[in-house]
């Protein structure tokens, strides 16, 4: 949060070194417990939802799971929940 302050953003050049930038689809496949998609619908497609890792699928945004990828999520066994 300071560097957020002092700078207006988050990114820091002297704390680069620390952190790694990933890309949205990237995310989605990172090993996890919980996957939170929380900002934009259809993120997770019948496309991407085979590289998903995370056993529970924790939904905060209004349908981030397409119809057929939530159907391919459950035959696979992993939990999804909404909020």
């Amino acid at each position: 949060m300071q560097q957020k302050r002092e700078a207006g953003r988050v990114k820091s050049e002297k704390r680069q070194a620390k952190t790694k930038e990933f890309l949205n689809a990237e995310l989605l496949g990172l090993e996890c417990d919980v996957l939170v998609p929380a900002a934009l619908e259809r993120q997770i497609t019948l496309d991407n939802c085979a590289k998903i890792n995370a056993s529970i699928i924790l939904k905060m945004a209004n349908g981030p799971v397409s119809p057929e990828a939530y159907r391919k999520l459950s035959e696979a066994g992993k939990s999804s929940c909404s909020i």
